[in-house]
């Protein structure tokens, strides 16, 4: 499928917004907020920029920096200053910036890890794009009420505290929460706590730690841990492909929001339903081998591998054996916003990506089983949580803005807003 961020056009960012400035220490206080209501260090580097993209309403930069529309920051410059009530488009507006720059602090917590091993998913990768945007929606939209009142906007502008702001993302919230909900039912933990293992893994590691999570709960008794990795891709690849099957969809352009939603739930719903298909295999496998060798102190064999499977093992030996320096985030220059370029289908980059999750590739012969097993090496490391880094959220302009009175001359705001999604 085509890479839904391939036609984005990511103009420069705008003149630097000053720290003493009231729209500079608004942003901030949310930032920080955010920091707060997360429990997770920031990546933000204090820089706030001016946002050029019309059709973009905020994004955070691949060095720390955000940026916002002016515009629509002087409503809310205007909304603490105004005299008598606000019109209804202008409290919308307030709280949709709002929404924005917590979206975007939100991603900011955010680690990149390592996309360069053999089992990551690479970031902005569809199915990858699904599963941090989703995230990332049901996070903001849940905690907005909690961070506007720790910001005292609730006594401030109390008027935004009743507005409810439409999802950027209400397809890929569906999704992401029947995927989470499924997984908790699996594994027989909270969907809080398995929300709270993706939130603070890596990445490019969030499909691996949903198999552990699997893993640990179903197949930790029956299986030696060297097959972990195996398992992980085979078990992660249904959830891979249901999502990267959603994501041009999901921020298709003339939709109603709940026909997205419920396009979701059923995609949720369907990747689900594969990774239960082949964690029933797999335990069926294990159980069986059990059940005819009671008490053997042998481990039991692997499940028939696939040669993409093979390869991915072998390439994950190379891998640790090689060691490799950890990747340094180049720090974009201050006048220039490199969009992310889509991403070709690759086996020893992303297995299991848009163009192969899913399939297996057919089971090796024998012969191939005997030549690629002496390469096979433990790669049994569960998921861990990291730290923080940035990344973005949408520029599709899919969210209508709405219509705001002329004031002081400012101009009539006519852009349409959507949190960014391209790292700038």
């Amino acid at each position: 499928m085509t890479n839904p961020l391939s036609s984005i056009v990511v103009q420069p960012r705008g003149p630097e917004i000053l720290p003493g400035t009231p729209e500079y220490e608004w942003v901030a206080s949310i930032i920080r907020a955010v920091e707060r209501r997360a429990g997770l260090p920031g990546g933000w580097n204090g820089r706030l920029y001016e946002e050029r993209n019309p059709g973009v309403g905020g994004a955070i930069h691949r060095d720390g920096a955000v940026s916002m529309q002016s515009a629509m920051l002087d409503v809310v410059r205007e909304a603490y200053t105004e005299q008598g009530p606000l019109i209804d488009d202008d409290k919308l507006l307030v709280r949709l910036t709002a929404v924005t720059v917590v979206h975007e602090a939100r991603h900011l917590l955010t680690d990149l890890g390592d996309e360069r091993a053999p089992d990551a998913v690479k970031i902005m990768s569809p199915e990858e794009f699904v599963l941090e945007e989703g995230l990332n929606d049901t996070w903001t939209h849940r905690h907005v009420d909690a961070i506007l009142q720790d910001i005292d906007m609730d006594t401030a502008v109390p008027e935004v505290m009743g507005v409810q702001a439409p999802a950027s993302y209400p397809g890929f919230m569906k999704a992401t929460d029947g995927l989470v909900d499924g997984v908790a039912r699996i594994s027989g933990q909270t969907p809080e706590q398995v929300r709270d293992t993706l939130h603070r893994t890596p990445r490019p590691q969030r499909f691996n730690a949903l198999a552990d999570l699997v893993i640990d709960s179903r197949l930790g008794d029956l299986m030696p841990d060297s097959h972990r990795a195996q398992l992980r891709h085979r078990l992660s690849g249904p959830v891979r492909r249901e999502l990267a099957n959603f994501a041009e969809l999901g921020v298709a352009a003339g939709i109603p929001a709940e026909t997205l939603a419920e396009w979701g739930e059923q995609q949720g719903g369907k990747a689900i339903a594969g990774l239960d298909a082949e964690l029933g295999k797999v335990e069926t496998h294990y159980r069986a081998w059990h059940e005819q060798n009671p008490g053997a102190e042998s481990e039991p064999p692997r499940p028939q591998p696939s040669r993409q499977e093979l390869i991915l093992l072998r390439q994950l030996k190379a891998y640790a054996e090689s060691e490799p320096p950890q990747p340094a985030v180049a720090e974009a220059a201050p006048d220039v916003a490199a969009a992310a370029a889509p991403r070709e289908p690759s086996t020893a980059g992303r297995p299991g990506g848009p163009a192969t999750a899913g399939r297996s590739g057919g089971p090796a012969t024998a012969r191939e089983v005997a030549h690629l097993q002496q390469f096979l090496g433990s790669h049994t490391a569960s998921s861990r949580p990291a730290g923080s880094t940035v990344d973005s959220g949408d520029p599709t302009g899919q969210r209508p803005e709405p219509a705001r009175r002329p004031r002081d001359g400012t101009a009539r705001l006519s852009a349409r807003y959507q949190p960014s999604r391209a790292f700038r």
